[in-house]
């Protein structure tokens, strides 16, 4: 029989029971994989600019990262950048080169070193029209969680070209966790 008394006892049971479910602590499932979008720039000092001379050179890029956690701290990935203009830049020999729209591709190990921050180094091509050349990277990322699963990255790469140039990339990323 449904008396106020029996409505009151249940009300308070339901209460306790939802409560004590939303006090509980939710872990958070470790997501292995993340695939980033990178918008930025790179920066060249051996650039040759339209007049001739030796300048530093701003070139627009894209990059599209992809990152396997192994662990917390640890990750392995494959990092792709393209450079969207033709330039012209002067190699160590003093030799003036042209460079067509070049795509690189580094396999790359990355090490966590607090919550947001990311060291990166890795090894592997650039490859153009003109020739490929073999790429040596270094960098960090700052990432800055703006949901769940999604980060935006604020990220400064340093690819040493061996016997070509050398090129600093500082880039803006949205990232996805899954």
């Amino acid at each position: 029989m449904f008396t106020v008394r029996n409505l009151l006892i249940a009300f308070v049971f339901l209460t306790a029971v939802f409560r004590s479910n939303a006090q509980e602590e939710k872990k958070e499932e470790f997501k292995r994989h993340k695939i980033m979008l990178v918008l930025g720039h790179a920066m060249t000092p051996e650039g040759i600019n339209v007049n001739g001379k030796k300048t530093v050179l701003f070139l627009p890029s894209w990059g599209l990262d992809y990152d396997y956690s192994l662990n917390e701290k640890w990750s392995v990935g494959l990092h792709t950048d393209m450079i969207i203009e033709n330039f012209v830049y002067e190699n160590p020999e003093e030799i003036i080169q042209e460079r067509t729209t070049p795509i690189a591709i580094v396999a790359t190990a990355s090490y966590a070193v607090g919550g947001h921050f990311t060291i990166v180094a890795g090894a592997g091509g650039e490859f153009a029209e003109e020739e490929n050349l073999t790429v040596v990277r270094i960098g960090i990322d700052y990432g800055w969680e703006i949901g769940e699963n999604w980060e935006i990255a604020a990220n400064y790469m340093f690819d040493f070209k061996l016997d070509a140039y050398n090129t600093g990339v500082l880039g803006v990323g949205l990232a996805r966790k899954f």
